[in-house]
């Protein structure tokens, strides 16, 4: 898992990637969890889906496992402890499936 972080970011979006899982697999994944999270920048569009890895200067075997997770003044660190132990149950499941 690669986090970048800037002082000019929003203190309640994390943004980070992972390797061997593609975003948009975790993101169905978890949402059968009822979990939802986004991929890439929440400005994104399909036709730029790289802008982002690339301006914070990500390595490129990570650019497509970019997922985003945005929390409120009304998320408990409950559903943050959640959040961690599905998206680890499941990045494990998943990787088991990467592509080489």
């Amino acid at each position: 898992i690669l986090i970048v972080s800037d002082e000019k970011c929003s203190p309640n979006i994390l943004c980070f990637a992972s390797k061997g899982v593609r975003g948009e697999v975790m993101l169905h994944a978890l949402s059968e969890k009822n979990i939802f999270i986004g991929t890439g920048s929440a400005c994104s569009s399909s036709k730029h889906t790289h802008r982002i890895p690339q301006a914070i200067s990500l390595p490129k075997d990570y650019y497509d496992g970019v997922i985003r997770i945005s929390l409120g003044k009304y998320n408990k660190i409950e559903e943050v402890d959640e959040f961690l132990t599905a998206f680890k149950d499941t990045y494990i499941q998943l990787a088991k499936f990467k592509r080489n």
